[in-house]
């Protein structure tokens, strides 16, 4: 087990010391939808942003989006793609289309990909976004009436519920009115009882 360990460990050390010890350009590279709601015929925007974290320039950067932007109908920008010559360490590239949803349902960005070389390198090195995320894609119609302020139904819940304490509200006023110390106004019991009150007097 001592010996498996420090097998283990040696590997482990190896291993870290290759990935710090690599030198070049590295990209990573984040795309996402900056809308809330992906709404038929309405702009969508997909920012893509490309990173070099490496300690050396990128060249030949190409952005491929291979998902399925592509059943939109697009505004502004490819949404197939793009490419920058040079990347430098530290710096990105930040990189907007614009496509308009034409149907509902269910919409899968899918994958894409960014590729780059080394400086007076010919091995093309290949970055990867894998998404299968579901994107819902709703009529304007349905997102106004999600998001409406809905003054109609709670004007009709206000008036549900101020009906029953309008009603107890009333029938204490009459009360009040018609009643004295629990007797009926008018009546004989409630006269003599105000006749023996006026002489107790």
């Amino acid at each position: 087990q001592n010996k498996m360990r420090v097998l283990s460990v040696a590997l482990l050390v190896f291993c870290l010391a290759s990935v710090f010890a690599e030198s070049g350009p590295r990209l990573l590279i984040n795309r996402h939808i900056l809308n809330h709601e992906l709404i038929v015929g309405k702009n969508t925007v997909v920012n893509v942003e490309i990173y070099n974290v490496g300690d050396e320039a990128a060249y030949d950067i190409e952005y491929v989006e291979l998902g399925a932007f592509e059943q939109f109908t697009p505004v502004v920008g490819v949404s197939s793609g793009s490419a920058w010559p040079k990347l430098s360490p530290g710096q990105k590239i930040s990189h907007n289309f614009v496509v308009k949803p034409t149907e509902t349902g269910s919409f899968v960005a899918g994958n894409a990909e960014v590729h780059y070389n080394a400086q007076g390198s010919l091995d093309t090195h290949v970055v990867k976004i894998i998404d299968r995320m579901e994107y819902p894609v709703v009529a304007y119609s349905e997102y106004e009436r999600q998001t409406a302020p809905h003054v109609k139904e709670w004007a009709i819940f206000g008036a549900l519920c101020l009906v029953p304490t309008m009603l107890a509200l009333s029938s204490w006023v009459v009360f009040q009115v018609s009643y004295s110390h629990g007797l009926k106004k008018g009546s004989a019991v409630h006269n003599v009882h105000v006749l023996k009150t006026t002489k107790s007097k």
